[in-house]
């Protein structure tokens, strides 16, 4: 693999990117509102929402005896240690996910509407050097947004959060190591698929809806529940976070096919078994 076409072309990319202002906004939007201002906001929470304090309170007390032990009485303090290494932490997954399949769709989509994808495949880049300089293109962007939100992440919360805390508690641990290991990883989940959809439609609308498809989201709304301390109340439930799996292969086939794409043979996928208990209820919001 010669590294100066690899490196020649994940540049030109860049500069196609940093040009298009279609690309640019929701690589300024998206990382804006998940890593500054959700931060902030539910910084501030219980004290700019009157009877949020009192609320979160009692919701604590009801919460299980090992998440309890874990963080204590409900204080401000604990709200924002709650918060920001528990309830937020899933957005520094979702933002370089988000961004590598923004700047992946238009790989060869975008370069298809833009007349320059006959040139590029008459350079001297074989179809490996040009697949794997498409995906760094996306990939070193994702990762570069990820750890540069990060960053600004951490300062934001200790010193919105310094009136309250009075000591830099932020980043623990866990959360370091979700942005070090975990971000790069879930920025490059998706982007060879991604890059496929793009290669096979005739424009990048096409191609981010048929990517919507291949790849499902990867945090789910879910629904769990305890048994409350008194037993006449029940068990409580509560949303949650829970990842999902992948898009059967049928499901992907129903998608090129409706958008006038061939696709070959595939057995239809197994259907998921049924599972139905006290919590299988809908959400009610």
């Amino acid at each position: 693999m010669n590294k100066r076409i690899v490196a020649a072309i994940v540049r030109k990319d860049l500069r196609v990117v940093r040009r298009s202002r279609a690309l640019m906004t929701p690589l300024i939007v998206l990382p804006v509102l998940l890593m500054i201002v959700f931060p902030t906001v539910f910084t501030f929470l219980p004290r700019i929402v009157g009877g949020a304090r009192t609320a979160f309170s009692e919701m604590f007390r009801n919460l299980p005896d090992p998440v309890k032990q874990q963080f204590g009485e409900f204080t401000e303090a604990t709200w924002i240690r709650v918060v920001h290494t528990q309830m937020l932490a899933p957005l520094m997954l979702l933002v370089p996910f988000m961004v590598a399949n923004v700047i992946a769709a238009d790989g060869f989509a975008g370069e298809r509407e833009r007349k320059t994808l006959e040139p590029l495949l008459y350079t001297p880049a074989t179809d490996a050097e040009l697949f794997f300089a498409k995906l760094l293109a996306a990939w070193i962007p994702a990762v570069m947004i990820a750890f540069g939100g990060a960053f600004i992440y951490a300062v934001l919360v200790n010193v919105t959060a310094w009136p309250v805390m009075h000591r830099v508690f932020f980043p623990d641990l866990t959360w370091t190591v979700m942005v070090l290991w975990m971000a790069p990883a879930f920025a490059a989940l998706g982007l060879a698929g991604m890059l496929l959809v793009s290669l096979r439609v005739r424009g990048m609308q096409e191609a981010t809806q048929l990517g919507g498809l291949f790849v499902l989201p990867v945090i789910a709304l879910d629904v769990d529940s305890y048994q409350h301390k008194n037993r006449e109340y029940g068990r409580i439930k509560f949303p949650k976070f829970a990842p999902m799996g992948w898009t059967p292969k049928s499901k992907f086939d129903e998608a090129l096919t409706a958008a006038g794409l061939s696709v070959g043979e595939s057995e239809p996928a197994q259907p998921l078994p049924s599972t139905e208990d006290e919590l299988s209820d809908s959400i009610p919001f």
